[in-house]
């Protein structure tokens, strides 16, 4: 096929077999029923190798699995609702991707675009970059860094999510911006042990020490860095923590502590 459009739905496309394009040809695979994920790796591998270079799910929520989204190389993905991934490659949200779910335990580095993105995290040890917009970045259970980029961004955590529970291996926030409201959201994480995170909202104490209650918040500043500490336990000691680079002066406001009012 040269100098021509072509339209294939999935189906078309797998009961094709073989076809080739020239370099001035265009060929557009649709399927409005994002019954993409019928296709195999190897189908898309093959699609890829043809000289396909975008596949769009315009009327709902594109699916692939680890195989099929390594298969497909650089190709753009362009979903006008949500994009799932499991894989260990990086990905990129394109113009029209508003949100994305990351599945699987594969460490994945994660990109929003200037739309208010919802990314989140699977249980790797994933990066989420939601660049513009006002975007909201879910932690998994692994050992993740969220950058929020331009806009008010909201950097939400729950119970077991929080990474390890070390200056080495908390989660991290890379660029933390008071200025533009950034907001660390912590209404899933139990100020308590035992109980419930929706039973009662921590108690922030600045930058002061532990006074041995539970569901103290506090700030320390270590070696260039900021670290968000909670006591659930009344131990006097953090129960978890989280990184944020750089040094800040923490306020009350910089926190969404009471899932009563989200």
């Amino acid at each position: 096929m040269a100098d021509a459009s072509l339209t294939l739905t999935a189906a078309q496309s797998a009961a094709l077999g073989s076809m080739e394009v020239a370099s001035t040809g265009t060929v557009t695979l649709s399927d409005l029923t994002s019954a993409i994920s019928a296709l195999s790796a190897g189908d898309i591998a093959g699609l890829a190798g043809a000289g396909i270079t975008s596949i769009y799910a315009t009327n709902g929520t594109l699916k692939l699995s680890a195989a099929q989204y390594e298969a497909l190389g650089t190709t753009t993905i362009d979903s006008r609702d949500k994009v799932t991934i499991s894989s260990n490659h990086s990905f990129v949200a394109s113009n029209n991707v508003n949100n994305v779910t990351l599945v699987g335990n594969r460490n994945i580095d994660a990109t929003g675009n200037s739309k208010a993105n919802i990314l989140i995290a699977n249980s790797g040890n994933d990066h989420l970059n939601g660049m513009g917009g006002d975007d909201k970045l879910v932690t998994g259970t692994g050992h993740d860094t969220l950058t929020g980029g331009l806009g008010a961004d909201r950097f939400v955590f729950a119970d077991g999510k929080t990474g390890g529970n070390s200056f080495a291996t908390a989660d991290r926030i890379t660029d933390f911006n008071h200025s533009e409201h950034d907001v660390i959201v912590l209404t899933g994480v139990s100020a308590i042990a035992g109980n419930s995170a929706s039973a009662g909202e921590f108690t922030f104490i600045g930058d002061h020490s532990f006074s041995g209650h539970a569901g103290e918040l506090r700030y320390e500043q270590v070696g260039g860095n900021t670290y968000i500490e909670g006591d659930t336990t009344g131990s006097g000691s953090a129960g978890f923590m989280i990184r944020v680079d750089g040094l800040h002066d923490f306020a009350a406001s910089d926190f969404a502590l009471n899932p009563l009012l989200l």
